[in-house]
């Protein structure tokens, strides 16, 4: 054939070489079907009817049941955690009478025959009546401290006689302002014999007086009120408080508050109620032994929560001589709701702020607490130091 190479082989008639580009694009071609069917079988929809196979079937319920399980395990140790009777921690002498009141206890102690002073006090939440024992050492007055109901006395081995005058019916439940109010009323009108009276709450103490009030106004018509740092109508507590306590926190609480008993909170958070002094200090690493369950801890926090939502200002006319102090940096109720109520009371209250206090305006300065009437002995300890 012209044009032929020399050396180039002949194809027999009929026949003709393979077309080389031809195979070369078959082979890509397979080789792009098989990558695609791998690949495809990783996004393939879940097939529903596999899903429900037998075996799968059993491995979710398995999962299920381990879930449910632990779920229950962990809400019946919550349970058992809110019932438990909580050990008894804080102990300080007391020269004077303990009188169990129901599910309270009620300290006296006299000054005589005819006392020219009394004074009435209630903590707050988690403390105990402690927290008054050294702003009112003066032997010359006439204590009475009321506990809150559901909290331990913090006289350990004390034996408390039941009082005669208490076998009355409290018909409100035990942990709520209402029922620790109703028992303030009956050592008001029992125990508190003085010419003169005052009655000092601080925080949901001060609450409880408000609402004492509220139930018997007659009580109140010649006392002499002072409201520390109180939980008031249309109050609320500090913004970080309000979060530790919301839903979750609350469910928690056994847990958290379990962890809290272990560790030394002035060490690890003095610095949420600074200024600090020895009385503080040691008030303060009380703070979670007080209650003797987990539940009253709930209960306080259910019913201050109603008792704020439901009251309004009207509570301060029950009361003709009303002194409120707020504390110039409170981390535990909010200061600026607080003042805003307090500011609400009427003139015949006198709301003071007060400087370089906290929540705990008596413990940072014991001075800060209105002086009794001219004549009177004062309450007031120049260094905030514990009782003597």
């Amino acid at each position: 054939m012209a044009g032929r190479l020399k050396g180039e082989r002949s194809m027999p008639a009929g026949r003709s070489w393979p077309d080389i580009r031809s195979s070369s694009t078959r082979a890509t071609a397979c080789s792009v079907r098989r990558r695609g069917m791998f690949f495809s079988s990783m996004v393939r929809p879940i097939d529903l009817h596999q899903a429900m196979i037998p075996g799968t079937r059993s491995d979710a319920m398995k999962s299920v049941i381990v879930i449910l399980v632990l779920v229950t395990l962990v809400h019946g140790l919550r349970t058992r955690l809110l019932r438990q009777r909580l050990p008894a921690r804080n102990h300080e002498t007391f020269e004077g009478v303990i009188e169990q009141v129901g599910e309270s206890v009620v300290a006296y102690r006299s000054a005589g025959p005819s006392p020219h002073q009394s004074v009435i006090a209630i903590h707050g939440f988690l403390e105990d009546f402690r927290y008054f024992t050294a702003l009112y050492r003066d032997s010359s007055l006439e204590l009475v401290l009321v506990n809150n109901s559901g909290y331990h006395c913090p006289v350990i081995g004390w034996p408390a006689a039941r009082a005669s005058w208490s076998e009355v019916d409290n018909p409100y439940p035990v942990g709520s302002i209402e029922h620790d109010a109703f028992v303030f009323n009956l050592a008001l009108t029992h125990r508190v014999t003085g010419a003169r009276v005052r009655a000092h709450g601080h925080s949901r103490g001060g609450a409880v007086i408000l609402e004492a009030a509220r139930q018997n106004p007659a009580l109140f018509r010649d006392v002499e009120v002072i409201l520390e740092a109180p939980v008031l109508p249309a109050g609320r507590g500090h913004p970080l408080l309000e979060l530790a306590f919301s839903a979750p926190g609350r469910y928690l609480l056994p847990f958290t508050f379990t962890l809290l008993r272990q560790i030394d909170v002035v060490r690890f958070g003095g610095f949420v109620f600074a200024p600090l002094n020895p009385r503080k200090i040691e008030l303060l690493r009380g703070l979670y032994f007080a209650p003797r369950t987990f539940q009253v801890v709930l209960d306080n926090l259910a019913s201050m929560r109603t008792w704020i939502a439901r009251r309004d200002s009207a509570l301060f006319a029950h009361i003709p001589n009303g002194t409120i102090l707020i504390g110039a940096r409170d981390r535990v109720l909010d200061r600026a709701a607080m003042l805003r109520s307090a500011r609400s009371a009427g003139a015949r209250w006198q709301v003071i702020e007060t400087r370089g206090t906290s929540h705990f305006v008596s413990l940072d300065q014991p001075g800060a607490v209105p002086a009794f009437q001219a004549g009177e002995s004062s309450p007031v300890l120049s260094d905030g130091g514990p009782a003597g």
